[in-house]
């Protein structure tokens, strides 16, 4: 196989031991969802596609396309650190805060009366 091309999927699960180029398109793009967790699944997504390259003899290359190349889990993936990832990521969610500094509750009311509804949330 000379050139494998797909979506975030490619990244889990699948073995292709020659590869050696792997290269992440747009990578901060989900960094700016509004999700606490945005960082932290683009840091992993980046670790599995880095791991797609270099299983062969030949070694392997990450090439990585962003408008962002400071944000925190870009540099800790680039250096292959879970490690610093983790201790300056616990560090931002310590406030406001988010998980793991505090739990999160999801609670949906509903009804059929608008104003019992919002009465009752």
């Amino acid at each position: 196989m000379d050139l494998l091309l797909g979506t975030q999927m490619i990244a889990k699960g699948l073995d292709f031991p020659n590869v050696t180029l792997v290269g992440a398109v747009d990578a901060d793009t989900s960094l700016y969802l509004p999700d606490f967790r945005a960082a932290e699944r683009t840091f992993q997504l980046l670790a599995q596609v880095a791991g797609r390259a270099g299983r062969g003899p030949k070694g392997g290359r990450v090439l990585v396309q962003t408008r962002h190349p400071a944000h925190h889990a870009l540099v800790w993936a680039a250096k292959h650190d879970t490690e610093g990832f983790l201790r300056e990521e616990r560090a931002l969610r310590e406030s406001p805060p988010y998980p793991p500094a505090t739990a999160l509750v999801n609670l949906l009311v509903s009804g059929t009366a608008d104003q019992a509804v919002g009465r009752r949330a």
